[in-house]
């Protein structure tokens, strides 16, 4: 029983995160906000030119060490970590990992000063913990662009950038695609 309540409470707080994100895309795309019966689709064909060498997440977006692995499983001690903690100095440079669209640039109560990108075809990049966004929302930003700089705001205990990869609403291990981190 206490592994599946452990199992329930790691769902309940990845179905709030996955709102989370949904809340910020459609507020900055300018979508309504529905949770019931929503059939709304956002067709960012449109909005982004799709190329698969530029809007794959896969350049490096900040030079230093991994301190904190993916890990989307849940343990007894220590919850999942949906994406890799890179330390490095204050203010290192931070830089769009594919081409995309900003889709929420702001302060999240967690992950301090946060950017997240659309790349199209369901993926997404989050950079959490900056010390200063340098893009604004819906601006385009190109593969390698400098888009924040590094630093330890929100919840934190040092600098670090903490960098996500999202596919069709799911956190994917971002070493899949940036074998650097390895």
């Amino acid at each position: 029983m206490k592994a599946d309540r452990q199992e329930v409470t790691a769902l309940i707080r990845d179905l709030q995160r996955i709102k989370e994100m949904d809340v910020y895309v459609r507020q900055s795309l300018g979508v309504p906000i529905s949770y019931e019966g929503d059939e709304s689709e956002i067709d960012q064909s449109s909005s982004i030119p799709v190329s698969y060498l530029q809007n794959s997440p896969s350049q490096v977006p900040a030079f230093g060490f991994v301190t904190q692995e993916f890990s989307q499983v849940s343990s007894g001690i220590q919850s999942g970590h949906t994406g890799l903690d890179i330390a490095a100095p204050l203010r290192t440079a931070v830089h769009a990992t594919a081409a995309g669209l900003v889709v929420f640039s702001g302060w999240h109560h967690s992950y301090g000063n946060l950017i997240i990108l659309s790349h199209g075809n369901g993926y997404f990049s989050l950079y959490g913990h900056n010390a200063n966004n340098l893009v604004e929302e819906r601006n385009k930003v190109d593969r390698g662009e400098l888009i924040a700089l590094l630093g330890e705001s929100g919840v934190t205990s040092g600098p670090h950038l903490h960098f996500e990869i999202w596919k069709d609403s799911d956190p994917v291990n971002p070493t899949l695609f940036i074998p650097e981190y390895r």
